[in-house]
């Protein structure tokens, strides 16, 4: 985890998102599932990832359409 994001990531938004996004994926990867595989997501993963400059907007923090369910296989 980068420095500047740290204060994010143990923020209770964050969290709030990481559980909300998780529960409405199904607790599912969403890559496996692509594959025909059926795998437990444990990782919420930022599609275009959190920069200094784009970690205020909220769009690129908690927007569902940057978010994505992986497990840690496919995270890795």
């Amino acid at each position: 985890m980068e420095e500047f994001a740290k204060p994010f990531y143990l923020s209770q938004e964050w969290r709030a998102a990481r559980a909300a996004y998780l529960s409405a994926a199904g607790y599912l990867c969403e890559r496996c599932l692509k594959k025909g595989y059926i795998s437990t997501a444990t990782i919420v993963h930022h599609r275009i990832h959190l920069t200094p400059e784009n970690i205020k907007d909220p769009a690129m923090r908690t927007g569902w359409k940057n978010l994505e369910a992986l497990c840690w296989s496919c995270h890795e």
